[in-house]
């Protein structure tokens, strides 16, 4: 099973579960806990191969992973959450409507990666696939974390990821980065259709200097009374998650919002 924490004060306040990025774990949420604790019962879950589960075994692939997490909700008799995805946690979060939309309240892709900004970028992507054969693997990462968080005010962001990544291994890296192309293959095909029809309420917090993803974001998502943009004036990829508490600000709003 996945390594997770619950904070439960009230069994009659809203459920949050908290997914994070690639190369961090629950933690990532630290700067935004204290504020999701005093209003919500809070889930964090640490993803296959990062922090506390880091000596995941089983199959690497989208519909085990969302079943563990919808194990998790069972063994603690939760029936609907709110899911916040961070990145990989919002690729996550894709599946878990997808596969278990009734257990869905609503959900919160925060930074999603649902494609590349451009055909150039994803042609590169698939070059890259081939590099990690070839390119020591610490050049490699540092390359990937460049290109995503460019900014040099997000060096902090971009130390922990290249020593989060460090310490997961070449293999277990490499494994997310083919489910992530994966991914991008399955949402153009059959996600896509999914999440702009869903009844799931939906909102889509961007980065405005997030160049890598948030075109793809953009053009994929068709808004309606269930699918909602937000720009997050000034913010990188990470939102200024490990900053402040402009990110639960963000999502606050939203999850107390009448939407049905």
């Amino acid at each position: 099973m996945l390594n997770y924490i619950k904070y439960e004060n009230d069994s009659n306040k809203k459920y949050i579960l908290l997914l994070h990025c690639i190369c961090a774990n629950m933690h990532i949420f630290d700067k935004q806990l204290s504020y999701f604790k005093k209003e919500y019962n809070v889930i964090l879950v640490d993803l296959p191969f990062h922090g506390g589960s880091k000596y995941y075994n089983d199959k690497l692939n989208f519909k085990k992973i969302s079943e563990e997490i919808i194990n998790i909700l069972d063994d603690n008799n939760i029936s609907k959450v709110t899911v916040i995805g961070l990145s990989l946690g919002a690729v996550i979060s894709n599946y878990l409507c997808y596969y278990y939309s009734n257990r869905i309240e609503k959900v919160i892709f925060a930074s999603g990666v649902n494609g590349l900004k451009n055909k150039l970028s994803n042609f590169f992507f698939k070059i890259f696939s081939v590099l990690c054969y070839i390119l020591p693997f610490k050049l490699y990462v540092k390359i990937i974390i460049r290109s995503i968080i460019p900014q040099k005010e997000s060096m902090n962001y971009r130390r922990a990821f290249l020593n989060s990544a460090l310490e997961m291994g070449k293999y277990k890296f490499n494994k997310w980065l083919r489910l992530l192309s994966k991914h991008f293959k399955n949402y153009n095909s059959k996600l896509y259709k999914f999440c702009n029809s869903s009844k799931i309420p939906k909102l889509y917090i961007i980065g405005e200097q997030d160049n890598m993803f948030s075109n793809a974001i953009k053009k994929k998502t068709i808004i309606n009374k269930y699918n909602k943009i937000k720009i997050a004036k000034s913010k990188t990829h990470m939102l200024d998650i490990l900053e402040n508490n402009s990110f639960y600000t963000l999502c606050k709003s939203f999850i107390n919002s009448n939407t049905k």
